[in-house]
């Protein structure tokens, strides 16, 4: 995907997004889209990313966030929760939903910017306890990639890209838990995104 010098690009999602933004801060920047908004121009970029949120609170909350920032270009990173609340709440979305919330949220998003870019939720093999929760999330992430096949999104194949990069580097490189990235996963996230994503200058 090509985007043009001066495009407003939001990033949303849930906790990996969120990381602790200055809800003060209108464009509230942290992680990985930080790092990203470096080469796009920080004045350009919004994160509205939201800790603990589902597909279902982020689509409840969709038109808000648009109408408030006006993106030309939408990344979205969510899924995770969708799946950790069946394993720490026995409060699981099932497959059929999560396809519903995130169809509805491609299908509102497609009609106001130009295009959108899909992070797949992910599990960094860097602790056993997490590893149970790869039965639920390996069907959703086929569902994201139906859906980006549908929609013609960019698409960066984060479940994949860790689990190559953990065969030849310590997982716990990019994240402590298997779920929030550390530094160098913040910085592994931007520089993949940056790879499918060309700033015309």
């Amino acid at each position: 995907m090509k985007i043009e010098k001066g495009a407003r690009v939001l990033f949303d999602g849930d906790s990996i997004t969120d990381t602790n933004r200055d809800r003060s801060d209108v464009h509230s920047l942290s992680g990985y889209n930080k790092i990203i908004a470096a080469t796009l121009g920080e004045e350009n970029c919004f994160n509205r990313g939201v800790s603990g949120e589902r597909t279902t609170e982020l689509l409840q909350r969709l038109d808000f966030t648009l109408d408030s920032t006006r993106p030309d270009y939408y990344s979205i990173l969510i899924g995770i929760n969708d799946v950790w609340r069946k394993y720490d709440s026995n409060n699981p979305t099932s497959h059929e939903k999560f396809e519903e919330n995130y169809e509805r949220i491609l299908e509102t998003v497609s009609k106001r910017v130009k295009g959108i870019i899909i992070l797949e939720p992910y599990i960094i093999p860097s602790t056993e306890e997490k590893e149970i929760m790869r039965e639920d999330l390996n069907p959703k992430i086929d569902i994201v990639r139906k859906l980006a096949r549908k929609y013609r999104t960019a698409y960066v194949p984060l479940n994949g890209l860790f689990a190559e990069a953990s065969i030849l580097n310590d997982p716990r490189d990019y994240s402590y838990d298997s779920i929030h990235p550390n530094n160098g996963g913040h910085a592994f996230i931007a520089a993949e995104w940056l790879k499918r994503v060309e700033v015309a200058q």
